[in-house]
């Protein structure tokens, strides 16, 4: 039996209702699915799509080879299929274990499959798109390179995700750079934590299979702040509701490994990791600072705060200035910052930039590692021998700069010096793996100051780049203040970029709901908003229709400054959108017509859907009859609402835009199999109310458009119960 009768077998066995006869190859009816079966001989230069038949349900099955494959793949089936035919993600699905016929595509090789659903009258229409979609990958040149998509993008794309809370494009991108070999397992792990606490659950950083090494090593500042809030959320919530320090006590000796999170700055910026640091430190006061922690405590005025704070031991009585001998027993214990502080009674000279290297090797921190350089660069180019006079010394603290992307970079003290030098023509780049680090230590940022410097930079400059690299963080930084002048800006320079993938359109989402948060006058709204049209064309795709939709809705929801302006862009956008015809899905179609009513826009959605074509309530979940819509944007709740009530009739929708816990949403939420909320971040004061009370699932839904939340919901209503 050869290869491929061996699969056939196995993938056309049990499990599959496609039923392919032992004389397939001979058999006419058959001529249309015999190409595709053969190329499993050409695995793993080719694409691999079959049928699948289960329970009554049609799909179609496609694995590519590799990230590069799989990226190709995704947008021929987009192109070629798309919801015009089928539903399905562009997030690869996970093999189902239990599944034969799924299992032995996996069986294949390595590499990211799609389940395509396709409705059973839609069938020879979808095959028939296969065929085409076949024939035109066949007559593509062979690729004798891999597409390399850099480093730097591919951090700035996951980065984005982030910021923009996208649970699946996060994780896209997370995948792709752990495929790119560019970081070693500590530092994917700490790529990790930053998507668990983006998201809104650092606590899930404690289920990581490398978690325990960690604890083992020097955390960056902003890693180590996300795992003190992760030791909060997991153990301690319960004790600061009830201000019982003992309970909290009790919960950390049951976890000494969390004793390590001690080492490092006792400034820590947010209430939940303060609120770990303290329970460590009275749990395990000979690990802990008390003197600095005392004094990040002075202004606290939180009640658990000051609860964990009567308990704390006393310090120790201040000694003497510790001496070189001191010094070198705390870096052996590996007290760094208590000998950082201490390096500032010695004298200058060689023992004790010697010792501040030594140091410097254990806090891990980009900013102070960058002024030791600085410093030591100072005294000439034979000082550094002087200071470490073995090679090995050298080695180790060169390979630790390289390691934290210093180079021979000074690193900026803000995000407008950063900029600025960046505009000068500085080659920063080197900043841009530890810049998360880096920036987490910057101060507020002055909206005006960093607007007027990102606008000096001109649009042809290669400092575009090392700044869109920068943007997610900038943007995240900006969060919710009143940043019009920073985002305004930003959304020309992701503009005028022309850059149009997911991650991009997120950011431009981003972007502009910070500054229309800050309340724009009329010529900037018109300056902002109006470039959106002439890049219409550009931005409207297949792919990222639903990012568009958005969009749309964030207009609709923002400050009618311009109210011409905002109907002109709508127009342009939504007018786009309708060209794309029977690409569209019917929810997509349904979703436009209700955004072009809010704008006052006639543009005849209904007739881009067919008679029976609304039947996306057959392939919902049996067990998910009710569902909760909860948002801050009531019109993002009506839309939605609207829109699943004609394509899923029986299905009951409960909206709420509570902000905090009431009778209603515990109701509600009780009465729900799914609860989808649309916040940007699972903080929300209603969201934990809402997942204490809910007994279905709940899923955080990426940005807070009615699209992303339909979207969200049809896909959660699809999967199987």
């Amino acid at each position: 039996m050869s290869d491929v009768d061996q699969f056939v077998h196995e993938f056309f066995g049990p499990g599959n209702e496609f039923n392919l006869p032992d004389g397939w190859r001979l058999d006419e009816r058959f001529s249309r699915v015999a190409p595709f079966i053969e190329d499993v001989a050409a695995v793993p230069g080719r694409p691999v799509l079959l049928p699948h038949r289960q329970g009554g349900r049609w799909f179609v099955l496609a694995k590519a080879f590799g990230a590069p494959m799989g990226r190709r793949l995704i947008e021929a089936l987009t192109a070629f299929v798309g919801p015009t035919y089928a539903h399905f993600s562009p997030t690869p699905a996970v093999p189902r274990r239990d599944d034969p016929v799924e299992m032995a595509l996996e069986d294949l090789g390595a590499g990211p499959m799609w389940r395509l659903e396709i409705p059973h009258e839609k069938w020879q229409a979808a095959w028939h798109a296969l065929r085409l979609l076949r024939g035109v990958w066949h007559e593509r040149p062979t690729r004798t390179v891999e597409e390399v998509v850099p480093v730097g993008r591919l951090l700035r794309d996951f980065r984005i995700a982030l910021v923009s809370g996208d649970e699946q494009l996060s994780a896209v991108y997370l995948q792709r750079l752990v495929a790119s070999g560019a970081f070693d397992a500590t530092n994917t792990a700490f790529l990790r934590i930053r998507r668990h606490d983006a998201l809104g659950f650092p606590e899930r950083a404690l289920d990581g299979a490398e978690v325990d090494d960690l604890f083992r090593i020097r955390l960056p500042a902003a890693i180590r702040e996300t795992m003190l809030v992760a030791v909060h959320r997991r153990y301690l919530v319960a004790a600061a509701a009830d201000r019982d320090v003992d309970a909290a006590r009790d919960e950390l000796l049951r976890n000494p490994q969390y004793a390590s999170l001690l080492g490092g700055p006792s400034q820590v910026r947010r209430p939940e990791a303060l609120s770990a640091l303290l329970a460590l430190a009275l749990t395990y006061p000979t690990s802990a600072d008390l003197e600095t922690l005392l004094v990040a405590l002075a202004d606290a005025d939180d009640p658990w705060l000051l609860a964990l704070r009567e308990r704390l031991p006393e310090p120790a009585p201040p000694k003497a200035e510790p001496g070189i001998n001191t010094i070198r027993d705390l870096i052996d214990e590996g007290a760094f910052e208590q000998a950082w502080r201490a390096l500032a009674g010695l004298p200058d000279g060689v023992v004790r930039d010697r010792l501040a290297v030594h140091c410097a090797l254990g806090l891990a921190d980009a900013v102070r590692s960058a002024q030791l350089y600085q410093v030591l660069n100072a005294h000439g180019p034979d000082y550094l021998r002087q200071v470490l006079p073995q090679d090995w010394q050298r080695e180790a603290w060169q390979h630790h700069l390289d390691g934290l992307g210093l180079g021979r970079d000074r690193v900026p003290a803000n995000w407008v010096e950063f900029i600025q030098r960046v505009a000068a023509g500085e080659d920063l780049s080197g900043l841009s793996r530890n810049l998360d680090e880096i920036a987490h230590q910057w101060p507020v940022i002055d909206d005006r100051s960093v607007a007027d410097a990102i606008a000096q930079i001109p649009p042809e400059s290669p400092a575009v780049t090392t700044i869109l690299d920068a943007l997610p963080l900038l943007l995240d930084a900006l969060g919710e203040q009143r940043a019009g002048g920073s985002s305004g800006v930003a959304i020309s320079l992701i503009l005028l970029s022309e850059e149009f993938n997911e991650a991009a359109l997120a950011s431009l989402t981003v972007a502009l709901r910070s500054f229309l948060l800050a309340a724009p006058n009329a010529t900037e709204y018109r300056e902002a908003v109006s470039s959106l049209s002439d890049f219409a064309p550009q931005l409207v795709q297949v792919r990222t229709v639903d990012r568009v939709l958005d969009l749309v809705d964030l207009l609709l929801a923002g400050p009618a400054v311009e109210p011409g302006t905002r109907a002109t862009v709508c127009q342009d956008l939504l007018a786009r959108v309708r060209d794309l015809g029977r690409r569209l899905s019917p929810a997509q179609v349904i979703l436009a017509g209700e955004l072009s009513l809010d704008a006052g826009i006639d543009l005849a959605w209904q007739s881009l859907i067919a008679p029976g074509e609304l039947e996306a309530g057959g392939s919902l979940r049996a067990d998910a009859r009710t569902v909760l819509l909860y948002s801050l944007q009531e019109r993002v709740l009506h839309r939605v609402r609207a829109a699943l009530q004609q394509l899923a009739p029986a299905l009951t929708v409960h909206t709420s835009s509570d902000h905090d816990g009431s009778d209603r949403l515990k109701d509600q939420s009780q009465a729900s199999d799914i609860a989808l909320l649309a916040t940007r971040r699972a903080t929300h004061a209603a969201t934990g109310f809402i997942e204490r009370w809910t007994g279905g699932k709940v899923v955080y839904v990426p940005g807070a458009g009615s699209a992303s939340m339909l979207h969200v919901a049809l896909e959660t209503l699809r999967q199987a119960a």
